[in-house]
């Protein structure tokens, strides 16, 4: 699943998807851009893109050497989609239950969310 940010920049970097900046969609395409660069939706998934492991994940990882082993032994859209479960996570304590479930379920080379 892409995010409006996502798929806003995307779109930007094609120039045959650019509007003129004097049309009305333009000014609002680049308000939308503008405010989801100042709340830090803009980036938000970068991080899961490059498949890169949050501090709070590869610290459950260290405890659990075979769910680490078995996590970096999935399928790049199979991590994309446990980092993106993780990066979501509105409430800290949301955030640690799903890297638990993530750890329980890679430690039985499995997919939480299949």
């Amino acid at each position: 699943m892409q995010t409006f940010a996502f798929v806003l920049r995307e779109q930007l970097a094609r120039p045959s998807l650019r509007l003129h900046v004097n049309s009305c969609r333009a000014c609002r395409r680049s308000d939308a851009e503008e405010a989801a660069k100042r709340d830090g939706s803009w980036d938000v998934y970068d991080a899961v893109e490059q498949l890169t492991i949050p501090s709070d994940l590869e610290a459950a990882f260290a405890d659990n050497k075979a769910a680490g082993q078995n996590f970096v032994a999935f399928s790049t859209s199979n991590k994309k989609q446990l980092l993106w479960y993780v990066a979501s996570a509105k409430r800290p304590e949301t955030r640690k239950k799903r890297i638990a479930q993530i750890v329980h379920a890679a430690a039985q080379n499995k997919n939480p969310l299949a």
